[in-house]
This record gives C-alpha cells, structure tokens and sequence, in this order.
C-alpha cells in the first residue's frame, strides 16, 4: 500500500508543469516519503535510497543534477576510463558504469563512510557484465597543529 502511495505521488510530480505547484507537491512528497528505504530502478539502473535525504529524493525523482547526466551521456563512451572523485551514493558512478561497459573502468572515491556504504549497497544492486569496477573509500588523516 506505501509503495503505491509513493508511485502514486512521483507520477503527480511528474505530470505537474506549473512550478509553484511542482515545488509544493515535492514539499508534500518529501513530508510523506521521509524515513522511507525504497529499491528503484531509474533509467535501468537500480538503487537504494533513503527518501529522508534530499539527495536520493532527487534521484528517486530523476531530478538529480540533470545537466551533469546530460553531459555525462554525451560525453562518455564505451572502454572509458572513468575516475568519480566525490561519488556520493552512486548517482553519476552506477551511470558512468552503465556507459563505459564491460571494456570499460570506473573508480569512485567516496570519503564519507555513510555515503560510502550506501555507494557500495548500490554498486552490489547492480550486475555489469564483465566490468572492471573498483570502489575506493579515500582515508582522511588528521594532522595536530603544532
């Protein structure tokens, strides 16, 4: 039942073209889904998201730094080589794996231990045949001052 209630609300935000009432439906929308854990799939790609955090709402929505997965879908091309330094949860990584192939490599840096592990929650959601796909969680060290 909350799982038609949710699709329900995304395909209303979607339909909507008005901005003012866009925007009041995605305040709506995040008030109803906060503190939810959702599995989706958008664009063939699968995630796990946490609809309290504002992040995967916007990848729940497909609404998350759209310029940058425009670029990205023009810009990438099977066998790349790809490095995504600040992956976050996966949102532009698990793309970038999805272009590049099974000839292709990418390497997510994610420093933060609660975005690493739901980087790597949804790396393992996703199968890429043959791909080379390395997720390194970059240490901080913290120097005393002197």
């Amino acid at each position: 039942m909350k799982v038609k209630i949710i699709e329900t609300a995304k395909k209303i935000y979607h339909k909507t073209s008005s901005r003012a009432l866009r925007s009041f439906y995605y305040s709506v929308f995040c008030a109803m889904v906060r503190n939810r854990i959702v599995e989706a799939t958008i664009d063939g790609i699968k995630y796990k998201l946490d609809l309290g955090e504002s992040i995967d709402v916007a990848i729940y929505l497909n609404r998350y730094e759209l310029d940058v997965s425009d670029a990205i879908k023009e810009l990438c091309r099977p066998e790349f080589i790809v490095f995504d330094i600040g992956a976050n949860i996966g949102a532009h990584t698990l793309r970038f794996a999805d272009i590049v192939g099974s000839t292709g490599k990418v390497y997510a840096f994610e420093p933060t231990d609660y975005a690493y592990s739901k980087l790597v929650a949804n790396v393992v959601l996703n199968k890429f045949d043959n791909l080379f796909f390395n997720v390194l969680k970059a240490r901080s060290t913290r120097h005393k001052s002197l």
